[in-house]
């Protein structure tokens, strides 16, 4: 499936490292992710709103910025397409605790306004925190499978590494 039917069935993907385009500023960058022209509530003031940090650095360099001001111009670039689902690719990688709690606030306020979030996320304790379901996958196959509330750390370290977590003390 190409890229433009996977966008006009309401699909997005905030992509690991950000890939922001490096010579357009955060608002261009923005602009880039509306270009399929879906109609939805995600527009540059709901994505302002969002991420007020991005509103002061509107003119400025995208890749200027810093790691966590990126991964805010790649989710709300993703949003500016008015996705129905929208896939994370680790956006917590590489950044700074705060930074990260505040980018899983905005995932949580995304999901209540009614957009399917999929995220893919190395942190358990985030992705614990923000989901709705869990799957672990290894080596190409489902592992493991449940809620949040029904699993517990070492049930996902022994889906995701193979081993109980009581063999590596």
């Amino acid at each position: 499936m190409g890229a433009d039917l996977v966008h006009k069935r309401g699909i997005a993907l905030v992509p690991e490292g950000r890939r922001l385009f490096a010579s357009l500023s955060v608002e261009e960058n923005l602009l880039i992710g509306a270009s399929g022209g879906r109609a939805g509530p995600w527009t540059l003031d709901a994505v302002y709103g969002l991420f007020p940090d991005l509103t002061t650095k509107r003119r400025n360099p995208g890749t200027a910025l810093s790691g966590g001001q990126q991964q805010m111009v790649a989710i709300g670039r993703s949003l500016m397409s008015n996705p129905k689902l929208l896939l994370c690719d680790e956006i917590s990688l590489g950044l700074a605790p705060k930074i990260i709690k505040d980018i899983y606030a905005a995932v949580c306020q995304i999901r209540d306004l009614g957009t399917s979030i999929v995220v893919v996320e190395q942190d358990i304790g985030q992705a614990m925190a923000v989901a709705d379901r869990i799957y672990c996958f290894q080596e190409g196959h489902v592992s493991l499978t449940g809620t949040p509330q029904s699993l517990t750390r070492a049930d996902i370290a022994k889906a995701y590494f193979g081993i109980d977590q009581e063999e590596t003390v």
